[in-house]
């Protein structure tokens, strides 16, 4: 089963209105959760900004140098001035316009899953969040960017064996009080996720069915059904779910270090 929402707010309020926001009533508690039910439910609707700087920290600590989108002179058979040597030689197009350089603006999608193992506290997730924020930020500075916030759990409703759930954040401009809560609060997950899931797909605290099979077959899948073309496609990215050796935990400077080159250091447009 796949249900996608708009925006944040409109998953709040469906949580809300099945009264399901609690999730596994026997699982979501406030330690697990790392927040109180009522926290968990402000935070979802006005967002939580806490954990902001400690993101404006790690991307100071980048090696790599982010740039402001670029544009680039092209040849034209009309243009702004013309080229010596083209124009000797009868090239019809001897002029140059000046036009925005593809690499540096096709749009980036982010599913970021934000499912864990119950094993990993919420301080863990948390660390792991603060990561990912860095990351949205330091792209939609560069690129246009859309983010969703992404559940994968299983489900029993179809033959699937999978319940997923998406929302997006924000990002026109990027909703940094969304995204910090919803990236970096355990309970967020833990509670209107997993709620939606046991409601909708009768989620039974397992992985998808599939995903016991091949991990990396399972999110090249997630971004098949999630990307509405080809080019979409090529241009998204899937943060996989919360593990004890995370690299977005144990390494996260490397780790957004090699993902922003990834989406920079591209000639043709792809990553």
């Amino acid at each position: 089963m796949i249900k996608q929402y708009d925006s944040i707010a409109d998953l709040r309020a469906d949580a809300i209105r099945l009264d399901c926001a609690g999730g596994l009533t026997n699982n979501a508690d406030d330690h697990w959760c790392g927040e109180t039910k009522t926290e968990t439910l402000s935070r979802s609707q006005f967002g939580h900004t806490d954990m902001v700087p400690q993101a404006e920290i790690l991307l100071s600590q980048l090696d790599t140098e982010i740039e402001v989108p670029r544009k680039r002179w092209e040849p034209s058979v009309a243009g702004a001035f013309a080229c010596v040597p083209d124009h000797i030689r009868g090239l019809p197009t001897s002029m140059r316009r000046r036009i925005d350089d593809s690499s540096d603006h096709n749009p980036i999608r982010i599913f970021a899953i934000t499912t864990s193992s119950a094993g990993i506290d919420a301080k863990t997730i948390q660390e792991r969040g603060i990561a990912i924020l860095a990351l949205a930020i330091a792209l939609a500075r560069i690129r246009p960017l859309s983010l969703y916030a992404t559940s994968i759990l299983d489900g029993h409703v179809d033959d699937t064996g999978e319940c997923l759930i998406t929302a997006e954040i924000n990002t026109h401009p990027l909703d940094l009080a969304t995204a910090c809560y919803v990236l970096t609060g355990a309970g967020f997950d833990r509670r209107l996720f997993h709620g939606l899931a046991w409601r909708y797909a009768k989620y039974s605290g397992r992985w998808p069915k599939n995903y016991y099979e091949n991990k990396s077959k399972y999110h090249e899948y997630l971004k098949r059904v999630l990307s509405p073309n080809l080019e979409a496609m090529s241009q998204t990215i899937i943060i996989s779910e919360a593990y004890l050796t995370d690299p977005l935990i144990t390494s996260p400077i490397r780790w957004l270090n090699d993902q922003i080159k990834h989406f920079t250091g591209d000639q043709d447009g792809t990553p």
